[in-house]
């Protein structure tokens, strides 16, 4: 997007990732009227992004707009990163171009909507590296509790979580069998749901980190190369 020159103290800063100094000393720049304001702003932008401080990086990068329009795109990768993913869609909205899709697929990841998100990149003719048919992990993990990790490559974590499950459901047939149904009804919420259910959960929650493993590594290249940080 755009070829920026490492020619300041600002620049050597951020290239050594002292991100807090860097950003300290652009904003001095940018006081005292220094340099090309809409390169400041986008390395300002930059360093936030860099601290994962992505609503500040989002602040800056809607600023530079003013001077490079496409700044809207580090502007959105950094709202979708930072939990804003509906506003980086309305940011989006009408801009037919490769990396607006790209951007829109990776906030249809971030929000779950999968079939959304399939046909962006249908359209690109990209597959991103996420995993599809997450319900066939999910309802391995209800008939038989630790098998949803073992497909998504989790093993020990399975294995723990079979055992749990497996002891769990021990107890509820031990107290069922002493005829202890008041100690079941209290053990069944209390343990054999917490295993259970927990388990799944944990599933769910991994499918969606290992989704937005790759929607970062994506964002952060795009970022990257938007910025022309090398």
């Amino acid at each position: 997007m755009v070829a920026l020159i490492l020619s300041t103290f600002a620049d050597s800063l951020l290239a050594e990732g002292d991100l807090f100094n860097a950003i300290t000393e652009y904003k001095r720049m940018l006081y005292e009227g220094r340099g090309d304001s809409s390169l400041i702003l986008l390395r300002v932008g930059y360093a936030h992004y860099l601290r994962r401080k992505y609503d500040r990086a989002a602040y800056y990068f809607s600023l530079a707009r003013e001077y490079v329009p496409e700044a809207k795109y580090l502007q959105a990768a950094s709202l979708i990163l930072g939990r804003d993913r509906e506003v980086a869609l309305e940011i989006l909205e009408g801009d037919t171009s490769g990396t607006a899709k790209l951007l829109r697929g990776l906030a249809f990841i971030a929000l779950g909507r999968y079939a959304r998100a399939e046909a962006v990149f249908d359209s690109l003719g990209y597959r991103p590296p996420i995993r599809g048919n997450r319900e066939i992990y999910i309802a391995a993990s209800y008939l038989l509790p630790g098998s949803g990790h073992l497909l998504i490559g989790r093993y020990s974590e399975g294995l723990k979580t079979f055992a749990a499950n497996l002891l769990s459901f021990a107890g509820a047939y031990y107290l069922l069998k002493r005829g202890l149904y008041y100690d079941l009804l209290m053990y069944v919420p209390i343990v054999l749901l917490r295993f259970y259910e927990g388990g799944v959960a944990r599933v769910r929650k991994h499918l969606y980190d290992d989704d937005m493993r790759v929607v970062r590594a994506l964002a952060d290249s795009l970022v990257s190369e938007g910025v022309g940080w090398r």
